[in-house]
């Protein structure tokens, strides 16, 4: 019953999802659709703030590594240096775990999580919405 109030409470909030890889992109999508999620995938970490902000979510699942390159700890810092996106929340999601577990602590005051890839949906979506619990009291 808790979680299905909790699950009423965030219907069709939005979340982006930015990961290079098209079959987990998917999967995250489906996944969150089906929980009444209104999604947005990138296949690209470049993304602009602009494009952040023009779908406003309440929540940001990003990778850490796109092809070789750590791009996702660049995308934190623009999201935190922008006043318009330094609230919204971000689930980090990676395989690359030594480097997520040595910069966690540099995040600690920033609305930021992180998962190790692989993960179970179910635990993904527990840690999404503690995540929106919490910016959402």
């Amino acid at each position: 019953m808790v979680e299905e109030a909790r699950t009423d409470k965030f219907s069709q909030t939005r979340i982006m999802v930015i990961n290079d890889d098209l079959a987990y992109l998917e999967l995250m999508k489906e996944f969150l659709t089906d929980h009444d999620f209104e999604v947005e995938i990138y296949v690209e970490p470049d993304v602009t703030l602009t494009c952040i902000k023009a779908f406003r979510p309440a929540l940001l699942i990003i990778d850490l590594i796109f092809g070789k390159e750590p791009n996702g700890w660049l995308l934190l810092q623009h999201l935190h240096n922008d006043q318009q996106t330094r609230d919204v929340p971000v689930l980090m999601c990676s395989a690359a775990v030594e480097q997520m577990r040595a910069r966690t602590a540099d995040f600690a005051e920033w609305p930021v999580d992180f998962l190790e890839k692989p993960f179970d949906l179910t635990v993904m979506q527990a840690r999404v919405m503690a995540l929106l619990d919490a910016a959402n009291p």
